[in-house]
């Protein structure tokens, strides 16, 4: 009753709303809906350009602070873990880094090298790609969303041995193929 208490006047309720926000299966559903609206936004900037072009915009400044809040989480997980090899290895973490550091630099660099010309320069193309090629990793992080599902986080865990074996047997293609290749090329230029 204390959590309808909280949600009818929160003032009289013995349950704060601190309290709530602690359960780790709220904690871990608000960091869904906020990794999912930072997307969101992230992707409407870049699909409509609004990154890299006429000087700063307050979406630029949003995103750079949420990307400020993420880059402080990563700093707390470091600090959490045993050592750096063991923060490294996770692949998320390594994931988050790029994605945070890469969106960052190319906050930073928009007002810097944008100009209000129409014609969209070579620094402003560069800016816009890197941004562009970032979107991947913001999406692929949505990934890890889906390990709050009991179906969907099997699913996920599958499809990662799926891809960890099929690497396995293109690695050993590209073995063969090589061998081939380097066999071959005498044969057929001589």
């Amino acid at each position: 009753w204390n959590l309808f208490g909280l949600v009818l006047d929160p003032s009289k309720s013995n349950f704060r709303l601190a309290e709530l926000l602690s359960i780790p299966y709220i904690k871990a559903w608000t960091h869904a809906i906020s990794r999912l609206v930072f997307v969101g936004l992230y992707s409407y900037a870049v699909f409509h350009g609004r990154l890299t072009h006429h000087g700063l915009e307050p979406l630029e400044v949003l995103l750079f602070l949420w990307g400020l809040g993420f880059a402080q989480v990563e700093v707390s997980q470091y600090y959490g873990a045993n050592s750096f090899r063991e923060y490294i290895l996770d692949g998320w973490n390594i994931l988050d880094c790029t994605h945070i550091s890469l969106m960052m630099v190319a906050l930073v660099l928009g007002p810097i090298l944008g100009d209000d010309k129409v014609e969209v320069s070579d620094a402003e193309l560069a800016l816009e790609t890197a941004h562009s090629l970032n979107l991947l990793p913001s999406w692929i992080r949505v990934l890890q969303l889906l390990q709050l599902s009991k179906y969907f986080g099997t699913l996920l865990m599958t499809i990662h041995g799926m891809v960890r074996d099929a690497l396995r047997f293109f690695m050993v293609v590209s073995i063969f193929c090589f061998g081939f290749s380097c066999a071959l090329t005498p044969v057929l230029y001589n």
